[in-house]
């Protein structure tokens, strides 16, 4: 293996109200690797990461050599919302449906905010309308990455990591089942899919169209 990786232990996480995208995606290549490392024949002890461009990162040890692209499936309002929230209205609940369907301005999401007091506002879902939105996320996040595989190096392994959040009324086990169905009859390219809903890993092998969860 050509000596090109920087140590694990360098890739560090500060205190930060906001993050950004650098230091979330340094988050999820860690946790991937603290939890997944096993799954992924690494040894803890040998292995060095590296930050690269196509793929984003690269985790190697004397043995396997894997390259990582991340992708985060979020709705860009919610986390627009979510963002203004916590800076000015923390004690608003909102129903991710009232802002979901519409690109707003700063200045329009604080109007709302405003309005709403203490109150919950925006309709909730109904049925799978929740469930049937977070895949469909998911969904057409690995359908980007698909698109552009053929412009990353390949190395030993070639893993596709999907970071996703879940939420308190979300049927978890609907959507991995959908999900599966969905990568298992799908020319994914990636031998990996790594899914970090909520606190938990979804690995869907897409050779043996397998899927197993590891928890964090």
């Amino acid at each position: 293996m050509p000596n090109i990786f920087q140590n694990l232990s360098k890739i560090n996480m500060t205190s930060n109200k906001f993050w950004t995208n650098d230091k979330i995606e340094k988050h999820l290549i860690n946790l991937l690797f603290q939890n997944c490392h096993k799954t992924l024949f690494l040894d803890y002890h040998s292995t060095t990461i590296i930050k690269t461009e196509k793929p984003d990162y690269i985790i190697g040890d004397c043995k396997t050599t894997i390259g990582v692209e991340i992708t985060r499936a979020l709705d860009q309002n919610i986390q627009k919302v979510n963002n203004i929230k916590k800076l000015e209205y923390k004690n608003i609940h909102v129903c991710p449906t009232l802002f979901e369907n519409e690109n707003m301005t700063r200045e329009q999401i604080l109007k709302l905010l405003k309005k709403s007091k203490n109150r919950i506002i925006g309709k909730p879902y109904v049925g799978d309308e929740l469930e049937e939105k977070v895949l469909k996320d998911i969904i057409k996040s690995i359908d980007k990455k698909i698109l552009k595989y053929d412009t990353y190096l390949k190395f030993d392994k070639n893993i596709l990591l999907v970071h996703s959040e879940t939420r308190a009324s979300l049927d978890i086990e609907l959507v991995i089942k959908k999900l599966s169905s969905y990568i298992f009859k799908t020319n994914i390219k990636f031998n990996f899919i790594f899914l970090k809903l909520g606190e938990t890993f979804y690995n869907f092998n897409c050779n043996s169209l397998s899927t197993c969860i590891i928890k964090t």
